[in-house]
C-alpha cells in the first residue's frame, strides 16, 4: 500500500489540529472559513494562511526541496581508470503541505524542512550556485542503503497525527553509477545534482530517487545523467494534484573536484 500522499481533515472554524512534522510540533487553527493560522516551535509569531471556504483537507508529500543537491561523501570515492562501480546514499527530505479538496484541487502553501539543512556554495564566490548540502554515509548497494533507512511495518501502520512518515520521514535513497572515462584514477569529493534531474519514487514504504550515472570526463569535470527508476517495482510520486512530475533528461556538466579557497562550499 502506498504511504503518500497523506491526507488529514482540516478543523472546523474555531477549532485546531495539532501535528508532529519533521520532529517539530505544529498547530493548525482555523480562524475563519478561509483562513488558517500556523503556529509551533519554528513559527513563534504564527503564519496566517489564506484559503477558500471549501478547503477541507491538508495534503502532505515528501520533496527534495527547491535547491540543487550538493553531496559530500563521508568516505573517499576513488574510481580507477576505465572502471565503473555503483554506490548509494541517503538524502533527507522536506515535507510539502497543500490545502484544498479532492474536488477543487490542492495548492502548495508550505515546506517543512529537515532538522538540519546546511547550505553550500557551488562555484566561485561571486557567481556560484546556492545548494542544499548533505554529508552522507556511502553504501555499496541500493539494497543495503534501503535496509538502513526503511520504516518498520509496525510503525508505518500508524495514521493521522502520529504518522511516522510525517513526524520522522525516512530519507530518500539515491543510487549512482560512477564511470571513469579516463586512464587515470580519479577522486570524487562531491556530487552536484540539479533538482530537475531528481524524482521521488516509493516502494514498500521506502523513498527512492531516480538512478543517476556520473561519467568522469577528466580530473575536474563530470557529466550527470538520469537513467530512470532505481527499481523496476518503484512507483513515481505525483504532485499534490496527482499529476506526473516530469524529469529533465538532459546531461549536466559539473566540476566534481572543485575546491574553494574560502571553504564556503562546505556550508555557511
Amino acid at each position: 500500500m502506498a504511504s503518500w500522499p497523506i491526507d488529514i481533515e482540516l478543523p472546523l472554524p474555531g477549532e485546531s489540529l495539532e501535528l508532529d512534522i519533521q520532529h517539530r510540533k505544529i498547530c493548525l487553527r482555523r480562524s475563519s472559513d478561509n483562513q488558517l493560522e500556523l503556529t509551533g516551535e519554528a513559527y513563534k509569531q504564527g503564519v496566517v494562511i489564506g484559503g477558500s471556504p471549501d478547503m477541507t483537507t491538508a495534503r502532505f508529500l515528501p520533496s527534495l526541496g527547491t535547491m540543487p543537491l550538493l553531496v559530500f561523501p563521508k568516505s573517499r570515492l576513488l574510481c580507477p581508470g576505465h572502471q565503473s562501480f555503483e554506490v548509494a546514499f541517503s538524502v533527507p527530505v522536506y515535507i510539502v503541505m497543500g490545502l484544498g479538496s479532492e474536488t477543487r484541487g490542492f495548492t502548495r502553501v508550505n515546506d517543512f524542512p529537515p532538522m538540519r539543512v546546511p547550505r553550500a556554495l557551488y562555484g566561485p564566490v561571486d557567481s556560484g550556485i546556492i545548494c542544499r548540502s548533505v554529508q552522507t554515509e556511502i553504501y555499496h548497494s541500493l539494497a543495503v542503503a534501503r535496509r538502513q533507512t526503511s520504516v518498520s511495518e509496525e510503525t508505518s501502520s500508524e495514521t493521522g497525527e502520529s504518522n511516522p512518515f510525517l513526524s520522522a520521514p525516512p530519507p530518500a535513497v539515491l543510487a549512482i553509477k560512477l564511470e571513469n572515462t579516463t586512464s587515470e584514477p580519479l577522486d570524487i569529493i562531491k556530487i552536484m545534482a540539479p533538482l530537475a534531474h531528481l524524482n521521488l519514487y516509493e516502494e514498500d514504504g521506502d523513498l527512492l530517487t531516480n538512478h543517476l550515472r556520473m561519467k568522469l570526463l577528466g580530473e575536474l569535470e563530470a557529466e550527470l545523467t538520469s537513467t530512470g527508476s532505481a527499481s523496476p517495482e518503484a512507483i513515481p510520486l505525483k504532485d499534490l494534484n496527482g499529476n506526473p512530475v516530469v524529469q529533465d533528461q538532459r546531461p549536466t556538466l559539473f566540476a566534481h573536484n572543485y575546491k574553494q579557497k574560502t571553504g564556503l562550499e562546505f556550508g555557511f
